[in-house]
């Protein structure tokens, strides 16, 4: 049998060591790439919450629920606030689609949050602003994509003040708001 001298025993424990390294270093960046995709949901999650909050306040909520029908009905200042919401809202999809493009969004969140993207494109209101600028203000690819998500146009929306938003097949309660 072949004798090992120092040399090569210590050239052998060094490389085990470089491999050890790299294994060590491997798994720090599994956990700092889960650390980071962790910190963007917290960061989506913050601004989601953001908007709705925003929308809770009565003031903007009435200019949003009148301007679903039609936002041509609003006035300028009314229409501004409409529009400075649904931007937020699309910019929040847009991101939304951005980290899932980069890893860092799950697809069943990432689904359900292009679905209802381009559902609020299906009120009157909104898809009003979309063709008069709104989809300008976002990038071409992703108004792109938003606009080729499969949704069900057939179903229109009513308002109603205990209800919120509901399907017209759905039956209001009664006395409730056209």
């Amino acid at each position: 049998m072949k004798k090992i001298d120092l040399s090569q025993a210590v050239t052998i424990l060094a490389n085990i060591g470089v491999i050890a390294g790299i294994v060590f270093l491997a798994m720090e960046l599994q956990q700092n790439t889960q650390q980071l995709k962790l910190q963007s949901y917290q960061a989506w999650q913050s601004e989601n919450n953001e908007i709705n909050m925003r929308i809770s306040d009565p003031e903007l909520s009435a200019i949003v629920s009148s301007g679903h029908r039609d936002s041509t009905n609003l006035t300028s200042d009314n229409y501004i606030a409409y529009a400075m919401f649904h931007m937020s809202f699309m910019q929040m999809a847009q991101s939304t689609h951005y980290l899932y493009l980069q890893g860092s969004m799950d697809s069943e969140l990432w689904q359900s949050e292009m679905d209802r993207a381009a559902a609020i494109l299906t009120f009157p209101g909104v898809r009003q602003w979309w063709d008069s600028g709104g989809r300008t203000q976002l990038t071409p690819s992703f108004a792109s994509f938003i606009e080729s998500v499969q949704t069900d146009q057939t179903i229109r929306w009513n308002w109603d003040p205990e209800l919120g938003f509901f399907p017209d097949e759905l039956s209001a309660p009664s006395g409730a708001a056209e």
